[in-house]
């Protein structure tokens, strides 16, 4: 229980000492959320990410939701699922324009 709460301790320490919040240090937060049961940190975690612009990717969203989901969140799950949809489609599209390039 206690984990998520020194990570998210960390995580604010990071900010303020200016290292860079990029989308694998957002992913280590958000997992250790989803782990301590904190779905609606993991949740403001992810909007923090759009507000800032880090970008999400699909290990992102695959952790916020099974932090929404191990609480029982099932609508906010719903909702990232969504987001994975879109991630997954875009990085498709962008795989197959390389592709047709190369």
């Amino acid at each position: 229980g206690t984990t998520w709460k020194k990570v998210s301790q960390l995580f604010s320490m990071m900010a303020r000492c200016k290292v860079e919040l990029n989308t694998i240090t957002f992913t280590a937060v958000i997992n250790a959320c989803g782990k301590g049961s904190e779905w609606e940190k993991a949740s403001q975690l992810l909007a923090a990410m759009s507000l800032i612009e880090v970008e999400s990717n699909i290990v992102t969203l695959y952790a916020a939701n099974s932090a929404c989901e191990k609480s029982g969140e099932w609508h906010n799950s719903l909702n990232i699922l969504s987001s994975v949809e879109i991630v997954a489609s875009k990085n498709l599209f962008s795989v197959s324009l390389r592709s047709k390039r190369a």
